[in-house]
């Protein structure tokens, strides 16, 4: 995520069938915007807010054999 783009918050929320990711970033803290994201389960949802936050690079999750779980 860019410099000027800084997270302030997030939501997941079940809406019908589909879980719906909300984002509120600031941008130089002069405004705040949001982004949207659907995924079809809780866990998905979990996964990808991970990733959105952390990005691909920023976050490592390991099994209890310390092996890589790949997130996707």
């Amino acid at each position: 995520m860019p410099l000027n783009r800084r997270f302030v918050r997030a939501e997941i929320k079940e809406v019908g069938p589909i879980w719906l990711i909300t984002l509120t970033l600031s941008y130089y803290s002069a405004y705040e915007f949001t982004e949207s994201y659907v995924c079809d389960t809780l866990d998905n949802a979990y996964k990808k807010l991970l990733l959105l936050r952390c990005g691909k690079d920023g976050i490592r999750v390991l099994d209890k054999t310390n092996k890589d779980i790949l997130l996707q």
